[in-house]
């Protein structure tokens, strides 16, 4: 006689319930040991403690994302010194590691998918610095291996840039709450603010351009960029969205980075700004080869053409990050001058009190 499935019904219910709590009380555990090993500033013990919860099953969707950002940003920003990328780096993959593990294990959890598109984003970056730079770098050679194990053939090298990879996450992300009920969203916004989220595709691209700015590609390529970018603001800015309080406003009102972000993506879409940025960024690499004459004279073009447009951004002028960034150019070619006892004119001075360059003092 067939026994009734309905009479097993509650037993495997509480056998599920059982295994998962008891999976949550294993990860929870391990991440208290990871705790003490990071403290302890033990990084081998540290390694095996996150290899121990990347192995556990069920997957613990809070803890995995707690260690995940532990490993890219608390023990990838203490370990080595400042020119050990690759070790810091190491720890980032392990973080990216897990949450593909953990994606994987919940059909592609949205909050994982986030977690994995702002680690690529904001942690490995867009070459604003010489580590940003490498961690780029190693991360194509990483991603072009790991779609190569999973079987894709003749993968374009600019598909496993790691701003593209987390644009991907943040538009599946988006489709996922396109169909997901009510309930869904809400779960998922109450984590991340909807104009935060929201914003982030238009971040990856604007961050996009500026990382190929960044690594010397400029021209019609960097423009078509930079243009994709500030479309992708203006539709950001004209979605309405409904705040925790019930309204229904635009994300252009919501975002207090608009503004800033429509302008910056407007600037580089300028031929001359495009320009200018290549002749500082060529400037500067004479100025460190030692070249001081050929670095005088790039720094000259560059700012006789950036400065006139840059006045045509206020916003961007009194944006404290985006004017330390030239502020860099600004300062080699003080440099420049005062090592070629260059006669000091109301032009020089003036860029210098632009970008708060403090004067050579008087021998």
């Amino acid at each position: 006689m067939r026994m009734p499935r309905i009479r097993m019904r509650p037993v495997l219910l509480l056998l599920s319930v059982s295994l998962a709590g008891c999976g949550h009380t294993q990860a929870q555990d391990r991440l208290k040991d990871l705790d003490r090993h990071i403290s302890a500033q033990s990084w081998q013990n540290a390694a095996e403690a996150v290899d121990a919860i990347k192995g556990l099953r069920p997957v613990d969707v809070e803890t995995c994302r707690a260690v995940a950002r532990r490993c890219a940003y608390d023990i990838a920003g203490q370990i080595g010194d400042h020119n050990e990328y690759r070790d810091r780096y190491k720890w980032i993959a392990r973080a990216m590691a897990l949450l593909r593990i953990a994606a994987e294990q919940t059909d592609n959890d949205p909050r994982i998918m986030y977690d994995i598109g702002t680690t690529l984003s904001e942690r490995i970056g867009h070459s604003q610095s010489s580590e940003s730079r490498a961690f780029r770098r190693y991360f194509v050679v990483d991603e072009m291996k790991r779609l190569e194990n999973l079987g894709a053939r003749e993968v374009p090298q600019g598909d496993a840039d790691n701003l593209r990879v987390a644009l991907r996450c943040f538009q599946q992300v988006q489709r996922q709450l396109d169909v997901g009920d009510a309930a869904f969203r809400e779960s998922f916004f109450n984590e991340v603010k909807p104009e935060e989220f929201y914003a982030q595709e238009a971040i990856c691209k604007a961050h996009h351009a500026m990382a190929l700015e960044n690594e010397g590609i400029f021209g019609e390529q960097g423009r078509r960029y930079w243009e994709l970018a500030w479309r992708s603001w203006q539709e950001h800015g004209n979605r309405e969205i409904r705040t925790v309080e019930g309204q229904s406003v635009r994300l252009q009102e919501a975002n207090g980075d608009y503004g800033f972000w429509m302008a910056r993506c407007e600037f580089g879409t300028i031929l001359d700004v495009l320009e200018a940025r290549k002749q500082l960024y060529q400037a500067s690499a004479r100025y460190l080869a030692g070249d001081l004459e050929a670095a005088h004279r790039l720094f000259e073009a560059g700012f006789t053409k950036l400065i006139p447009e840059l006045k045509r951004f206020p916003i961007l002028m009194e944006n404290d990050h985006f004017m330390t960034t030239l502020g860099r150019f600004a300062s080699e070619y003080r440099t420049v001058r005062g090592s070629r006892k260059v006669t000091e004119s109301p032009e020089f001075s003036a860029i210098d009190k632009m970008f708060d360059i403090e004067p050579e003092p008087v021998k």
